[in-house]
Formats: structure tokens, C-alpha cells, sequence
């Protein structure tokens, strides 16, 4: 019977050992050696079995301790309560059992029932219970349970008291309308309806809360329902997004700037898909440049506002083109306006592309350049109409840096050297020199100062003006400019000017030399010719003494002609006097110059033909006289043999009158005609004839005051003739 007891508990579900008085095992059924791993053999005795199932000597020393105290009970007939323990098996695994003793037959019983799949699911319970209230607590986002029936708040977490500004007894208890303002408490009361009629989660909803202290924050909510032990429960996980609205708000902040900014702009900007060319928007500054309202423009395509088909093919290859080789794409192009017109634009375009590297749309900002490509042309001409007037320019131009590098030279400067030295040295460059020139003024013309001076070559002998200035371009960066001007015909002018003084400062000492001879000489002529009259009054008419006296007088004649002749061309030289035009008796004056020549000669006879010739005529009465005379004493001068003078007067056509003069005395060679009327010009000495070779000019120039002439015909040997023209004043 024994046997079959043993027999049966090894079909028992609970592990069994028996130990004797003596704390010896004495058996182990096949489910306690299947369910620890040990067998009889390993564990003969109780300590045995306490040093191996215990192998933690605190936690052993609980277990013993329970078996010190509970034995005894048990061996006086109280069966103590069943504990839970912890075995370690053979293979090091922990089960977890219930173990009760029990006394049966002398011996103690030791059953022991496995629950350690029970005692991991509770504490897999317990250990989900610690991290659901660890997480419930250290939940960034604020969480509250609300009754589902109530609406009233039965627990919420730490982070809903910061939230709220309130300890969590001030909060569990209120109802759940009590978080938000009050002009929301509908909306809030609606959705929290919604929640608890539907199992599912709700979808996100909006909404405010209001903490102690008054502060609105935006949240957003997450609620779902569940179900805490028979009570239904909404979870509200409510998320600050306080930030993500001052986002939103700058956001649109941003875009309403942009939008402005957009507006504001010169340039028309557009977004264009690029497959299809189709405008996806832009903004309002489309009507100001090409005519179309922003929403005529909206949805339709690009080529609408090129020139033609053909030109916004070229355009969109073009695009593509930039794409590839730049990752964007600028150019100038003409476009057309709604009402047909043209203009020149500038065009910068930045590729949109999508998470597969395509390029799905484009931003294209578009710059009106009418006014900067009228600029640039009127800049183009004016540049054209300086180079022009440099290249014009009678003398050498360069400019050259502050580094001495040359600039720029006009084409003189270019021919000068021989070619154009742009970017080289100017010392080297011009003088081929391998320093700085000794004279270089750099430092003066870039400290602000003109430098000038004028320098005579010592190559070809010319004066040159040489100017160094600066000049500021269009960066702001100062440079030197340099003209260097021949002043060779100035500085001659100058000379001249200088020459041309100093004779008339000699003009004007002869002319009071001659004053002066005049005067003093006059008198002495006036007393010599007042004596030789007497002497013919009183000498018999053929007598040498009469003859003498003749002589005499025509001498005296003559030489006050010359005097007049002398005065009268320092008069006329001068520039300082005017004729005297009046009106004369012009017949009077030629009689009374013939009969003044007929008193100083008696071998010649001076004959007068007055026909034709009008009664008055306007003219400078002394001027006339003087040149009359002057042809007269020339007649008679180079006469010398005597013979007849013809003095003709008459007048012309044109209100003007003609005087000749004609003679029969040695002529003038042909080769000299032209030359007898030229200042200080004689044509051969002629024994006993006195003169200064002014006669025959003061006889042109006089002809020349009166709007006329003089002229000559003559024959060697036969004599000579003078015609003298004058017109009236205009």
C-alpha cells in the first residue's frame, strides 16, 4: 500500500517531499524533481535543500526562520498557513511557489505548488501599473480624467497643475467646463458629447484653458474614453501650443509682410509650374508692368506675355539650360505688354524641386530695364561723343592709377608711343625707364593739388603745356589724368606780341622823333624857300641867280613833301587816327596840289584836265592832297629831263572819281611794277633824288582809305603812268 501512495504522488500536479524527525529527505515525487531539478541524492537533508533553493543567504534566513517558527506548530497538531516563496532551481531559473508543510505518518510533508507564471503576470500587472503612474506623472503634456457621466474631474497629473497654476485637491472635483473661459463652455460642453457617445478616439480638437492667475493658453486635446474599473472615464491629454501659435501668428505675420512687400516691389514676381508654363500666382505689380490684371494672369501660361511663340521656346530652353549648369538661370529679354507694346526686362530664376530632385515650379522675378537700357544707350553715346572729343583733342591724354598703371590714352597718346600701353607702368611705358621718373607729381596730384608747367623739348624744339589733375571715377577710386598741349603757336603769338609792342613802342618814339623834325625843320624850310622867292623877285629872270633860286625852292618843296609823306605814313601805321570824310571841292584841291608842283620845277610843265569830274565829292581833304602830291614829285623826280605831266581828273560811273598822273620820265622795269607800292621800296637810285620809298604806298593806302586802288602802266625809257580810283563812303 506504501507503494502505491508513492506511486500516486508522482502523478500529483504539486511538487512533494518527505522529511523524517531528523531533517533527512526521504523522498521527492517526479513533479518536485521535474519542477526544481534536483534529486534525492543532491538534497539528503534539509539544510541541503535550504542552501541550494536559497541560495541568497538573507532571503534564506527568511525562510528558515518561518520553518523555526511554524514546525513546532505543526508538530502539535496546528497546521500552519500556507507561504509564498521564491526556489531556485538546479539550472538557475527562480519559480515561484506556494508552499504548505503538513504531518502524515511521522514524517513532515512538504507540498509545493508552482505559480510562477501567476506571480510574473502580477508582477508584469504591477510593473505596467508603476510605469503607467510613472508616466502618467511625468507626462510633459498635461492630462485629465473626467467622468464620462458627470463631467466632474476624478485626477490629473503634475504637469496639469503647472498648467493650471493649482494643486491637484483644487482640481479634482470641479467640472471639466471650469478649465476653459467662459465664452467657450458650449463648444467645450458639444465636444466632450462627442466623446463620450463614441469607443474611438476623437480626433484632435482646439481649444483654451484659463489658469489661476488669468493666463489663457492654447491647447490642443486628444480625449479618448475608458473604462476604470465600472466607471466610464474621458482622458483628456491637453498639449500647450502656446508656441507653435506664436509661430502660426508670426507665420502669417510673415506672409501678410511678404504679401505686402510682394505688392510693393518694382518687380513683378511669379510662380510658374514648370512642365506646363502655367502661372500659379504673383503678385499685383503684373498690371503696372505688363498691363493685365493679377487675376487675368493667374492660371494661364507664360507665353501669353513673350513676343511670340518662337521667343518663349527660346526662352524656356534657355531656362533649362541654366538649370543645368548653374542651378538657376538669369537673363535679359523683351516682353510684351497687353496692349502690344515691348519692353526690355531682366529675369532671375530660382527652380523649385520636389523630394525627387525634379524641378516642379519656378520663381521668376521680372525687372522692367526700359529706363536702365535707355540709360546705358544715352551712356553708350555720350562715352562715344567723350572719346570722340579725346580722340579730337589737339594734344596727348593719359590717365593712370595710384599704382602708376596707364588707364587710358586718347588715340594721339597712342600714336605718340606707338601703341596703346593700357595696364602698363607709365614710366616705363613712356619714358622706358625702370624707376619712377625723378619729376613724377603722384603724391601732390593725389593729395588733391593741380600741377602744371610748361617744358620746351629738347627733341623737336616745341614748347609743351603739361597739366596733371585728379580725378575721382565712378567707385570713388581717384586717378590721375594727364593732357599735355603744344603751345608752340602761343608761345610764338607771344613773342610776337612782345615783338609787336616793342615796335610800337619804336613806332611811337619815331613817330615823336619825327614830330619833333618836323617842327624843327619846317621853319628853317619856310625861311629858305621865303628867300629864294625874294631872290626871284629880284633877279633878272634868266640869270643863273634866278635859276639857283629855283632850285632851291624845289628842293625846299620837296623836302617838306617828304616830311608829310613821313607823318602821314606814321599816322596811318598807328591805327590811332581816323579820316576826316567831308565833303570838297575836289577840283580845288587837285588845282592846288598841280599849281604847287608847277611852282617848285620850271623845266616841267604840269598840264590839268578837269572834265567829267563832279563838283564835290566826299572824301579826307589832307589824305587827297598828300597823295596827289606824292605822284606829282614823282613825276617830276624821276623826269628828269623835264618834259609834260598830265594830271587827269574825272569821274565814274558809280559816283567814284579817277586821278592819273602820267609823265615822260625813265619808266619802271616790268618785274617791278607790282613792287613800287610796298613800303620803303625804291626801284634804283637816282642822282640828286631824294626820298624814303614811301610815296607810292601812302598813294595806295590813301586809294585803299577811299575804297579804291592805285595802279601802274609803264614803259622803260618813256615814262610812266598811275591811275588812282577812289569810291564814295558806303
Amino acid at each position: 500500500m506504501f507503494r502505491d501512495i508513492l506511486a500516486l504522488m508522482d502523478f500529483m500536479p504539486v511538487g512533494i517531499r518527505w522529511v523524517n524527525r531528523q531533517g533527512a529527505c526521504e523522498y521527492l515525487n517526479k513533479t518536485f524533481v521535474e519542477m526544481f531539478g534536483y534529486s534525492l541524492e543532491e538534497i539528503r537533508s534539509i539544510d541541503d535543500w535550504f542552501t541550494k533553493a536559497y541560495p541568497d543567504p538573507g532571503y534564506r534566513q527568511e525562510i528558515t526562520s518561518w520553518y523555526s517558527e511554524k514546525i513546532p506548530r505543526l508538530v502539535r497538531g496546528t497546521t500552519p498557513s500556507p507561504f509564498k516563496a521564491k526556489v531556485t532551481c538546479k539550472d538557475g531559473a527562480v519559480k515561484h511557489v506556494i508552499v504548505s508543510a503538513h504531518i502524515a505518518l511521522g514524517r513532515i510533508i512538504g507540498i509545493y505548488t508552482d505559480i510562477t507564471e501567476h506571480a510574473k503576470a502580477a508582477e508584469l500587472q504591477l510593473e505596467i501599473e508603476k510605469m503607467f503612474r510613472l508616466t502618467f506623472e511625468g507626462a510633459v503634456d498635461a492630462i485629465f480624467w473626467v467622468n464620462a457621466e458627470s463631467g466632474i474631474l476624478v485626477n490629473c497629473n503634475r504637469a496639469a497643475e503647472e498648467m493650471l497654476e493649482a494643486p491637484r485637491n483644487e482640481i479634482i472635483g470641479q467640472h471639466f467646463t471650469s478649465l476653459h473661459p467662459l465664452d467657450s463652455t458650449e463648444q467645450v460642453a458639444s465636444l466632450f458629447a462627442q466623446a463620450t457617445s463614441l469607443t474611438e478616439p476623437q480626433g484632435d480638437m482646439e481649444a483654451e484653458v484659463v489658469s489661476r492667475s488669468g493666463k489663457v493658453i492654447p491647447v490642443l486635446i486628444r480625449s479618448s474614453l475608458t473604462k476604470i474599473g465600472d466607471t466610464n472615464v474621458v482622458q483628456g491629454v491637453f498639449i500647450d501650443i502656446s508656441e507653435r501659435k506664436r509661430a502660426e501668428r508670426a507665420l502669417i505675420d510673415t506672409c501678410n509682410l511678404m504679401q505686402k512687400t510682394l505688392s510693393s516691389l518694382n518687380e513683378t514676381v511669379f510662380i510658374v509650374e514648370t512642365g506646363t508654363r502655367k502661372i500659379l500666382d504673383c503678385n499685383i505689380t503684373v498690371e503696372k508692368m505688363f498691363g493685365y490684371p493679377r487675376a487675368e494672369v493667374i492660371g494661364k501660361y507664360t507665353p501669353m506675355l513673350h513676343i511670340s511663340e518662337e521667343m518663349s521656346r527660346i526662352f524656356g530652353e534657355e531656362m533649362q539650360k541654366g538649370y543645368r549648369e548653374k542651378g538657376y538661370f538669369e537673363t535679359e529679354f523683351s516682353m510684351r505688354r497687353k496692349d502690344g507694346t515691348t519692353f526690355f526686362s531682366e529675369h532671375c530664376v530660382t527652380p523649385i524641386r520636389d523630394e525627387t530632385g525634379a524641378y516642379v515650379s519656378h520663381v521668376c522675378v521680372v525687372r522692367d530695364i526700359s529706363r536702365r537700357k535707355q540709360s546705358e544707350e544715352a551712356l553708350r553715346k555720350s562715352e562715344a561723343r567723350y572719346r570722340a572729343m579725346i580722340d579730337a583733342f589737339d594734344g596727348l591724354i593719359y590717365i593712370c592709377s595710384q599704382e602708376r598703371r596707364i588707364e587710358f590714352m586718347n588715340r594721339q597718346m597712342i600714336e605718340r608711343i606707338g601703341h596703346d600701353a593700357t595696364g602698363e607702368l607709365c614710366y616705363q611705358a613712356l619714358h622706358n625707364f625702370e624707376a619712377v621718373c625723378p619729376w613724377c607729381v603722384n603724391e601732390r596730384v593725389f593729395n588733391g593739388e593741380n600741377v602744371q608747367w610748361e617744358i620746351q623739348s629738347s627733341k623737336d624744339g616745341r614748347w609743351y603745356h603739361i597739366s596733371n589733375v585728379p580725378i575721382r571715377n565712378a567707385d570713388g577710386i581717384m586717378s590721375k589724368q594727364v593732357m599735355i598741349t603744344d603751345i608752340t603757336a602761343s608761345k610764338q603769338a607771344e613773342q610776337d606780341r612782345v615783338a609787336l609792342e616793342a615796335q610800337r613802342m619804336m613806332n611811337e618814339e619815331q613817330r615823336q622823333f619825327l614830330g619833333l623834325v618836323s617842327h624843327e625843320i619846317r621853319t628853317p624850310l619856310a625861311v629858305i624857300d621865303g628867300a629864294a622867292q625874294l631872290i626871284l623877285l629880284s633877279a633878272p629872270p634868266d640869270s643863273p641867280c634866278s635859276s639857283q633860286a629855283e632850285r632851291i625852292r624845289g628842293g625846299a618843296a620837296r623836302l617838306s613833301n617828304l616830311i608829310d609823306s613821313c607823318l602821314t605814313d606814321e599816322r596811318l601805321a598807328s591805327g590811332g587816327w581816323s579820316p576826316d570824310m567831308c565833303l570838297h571841292d575836289i577840283g580845288l584841291i587837285v588845282k592846288n596840289a598841280a599849281n604847287h608842283a608847277q611852282a617848285a620845277t620850271r623845266i616841267h610843265q604840269i598840264n590839268v584836265s578837269l572834265a567829267e569830274l563832279p563838283d564835290q565829292f566826299t572824301c579826307d581833304a589832307m589824305l587827297t592832297k598828300v597823295m596827289i602830291d606824292n605822284l606829282l614829285d614823282n613825276a617830276v623826280k624821276y623826269s628828269p629831263k623835264g618834259g609834260e605831266i598830265r594830271l587827269r581828273a574825272y569821274g565814274l560811273g558809280n559816283d567814284g572819281i579817277c586821278i592819273e598822273v602820267s609823265d615822260e620820265g625813265i619808266g619802271i622795269p616790268p618785274d617791278q611794277l607790282e613792287r613800287i607800292f610796298k613800303r620803303f621800296y625804291r626801284t634804283w637810285q637816282v642822282s640828286g633824288v631824294v626820298g624814303a620809298g614811301l610815296g607810292l604806298h601812302l598813294v595806295r593806302k590813301i586809294a585803299e582809305i577811299h575804297g579804291g586802288t592805285a595802279t601802274c602802266t609803264s614803259i622803260l625809257g618813256t615814262g610812266s603812268s598811275f591811275s588812282v580810283f577812289l569810291n564814295p563812303p558806303m
